[in-house]
């Protein structure tokens, strides 16, 4: 029996790139169904919306060189000013993790590839005041783990990720089980299955495309069926506030105890002296102002969620 040839031995920036772009196209064709299942942390209807415009950033903006440490880096740089929503800042700060844990390489198989995937996870969570499970976290961290542990007998990245990706379906197919708001509403978490559709683009242009089709070709769709729309319930907050925030000595840990008083579902991603706020409130303008005190402000959001359901 012939040994089988490896197709892709190693990642560098532009294979990371590529894979970026491939799973991009899928989750624009899943946008819509994506809104339609948006039900946590409110059923506002935009995690596709907000996921296709913080991954097209990512992959519109990113300086693409053969180094897989300079490439990601450059793409988490892009993913903290591109980021929209809880899942786009969800994604945003894990890729800065990945970045950190790639930091000095310039091409990695696939077992520094899935350590670095695991280590990402906790920069993920720790920009979440509160981390739920039976989110795109959950979802993030269980299939990391499944590729770290597949890794160690797999050196091949075209096999090692067409054989993750049923650990994450079986995590996504389980949100329900673990969030009361989904098994109400009979769906699985946007963002996690927004994530999933991510690595099915991945998947099948490592499977059977080119660079030719990933730039013009049609895309697969994979949706599933719910014979009932979602329960529409008003959030708690009425305005999901965003901005970017950037001074000199800004803490973390600091931020999200001032800005819990505002409302809830906080997030912030970045690092160092650059953050983005990710606030659900009914003070933006009051926000606004105590950051604004804190350093200087970008690119402020205010988005009606009220007026959204």
């Amino acid at each position: 029996m012939k040994n089988m040839i490896m197709k892709v031995a190693f990642l560098d920036g532009e294979r990371l790139h590529n894979a970026f772009i491939a799973g991009t196209r899928a989750l624009e064709g899943r946008k819509e169904y994506i809104n339609s299942i948006n039900v946590f942390p409110v059923p506002d209807g935009d995690t596709g919306d907000n996921m296709v415009s913080t991954l097209r950033h990512i992959a519109g903006n990113s300086l693409v060189c053969r180094s897989i440490s300079k490439t990601c880096s450059s793409m988490a740089d892009a993913a903290l000013m591109g980021a929209r929503g809880n899942s786009g800042l969800i994604i945003a700060q894990y890729i800065y993790g990945l970045s950190r844990a790639l930091k000095d390489d310039t091409t990695v198989g696939t077992v520094a590839f899935a350590e670095g995937l695991v280590k990402a996870v906790p920069f993920a969570e720790e920009a979440l005041s509160i981390p739920v499970e039976g989110t795109i976290l959950t979802v993030l961290r269980e299939w990391a783990e499944q590729v770290y542990s597949l890794s160690r007998g797999i050196r091949d990245f075209a096999v090692l990720l067409p054989s993750s990706i049923a650990a994450a379906r079986r995590s996504l197919m389980d949100t329900p089980q673990r969030l009361e708001v989904l098994a109400r509403n009979g769906v699985v978490d946007a963002g996690a299955q927004g994530f999933v559709d991510f690595l099915q683009g991945i998947r099948d242009f490592l499977e059977k495309g080119d660079l030719k089709s990933l730039m013009t070709g049609p895309v697969r769709l994979f949706r599933e069926v719910h014979d009932e729309h979602p329960r529409e319930e008003i959030p708690r907050y009425r305005y999901c506030t965003e901005a970017i925030l950037e001074g000199a000595g800004l803490s973390r840990k600091d931020l999200m105890s001032d800005l819990s008083r505002y409302g809830d579902s906080v997030i912030i991603g970045g690092h160092e002296n650059r953050y983005r706020i990710h606030v659900h409130t009914d003070r933006p303008a009051e926000l606004f102002e105590r950051l604004s005190g804190k350093g200087t402000l970008n690119d402020q959001k205010v988005d009606d969620m009220v007026r959204q359901v």
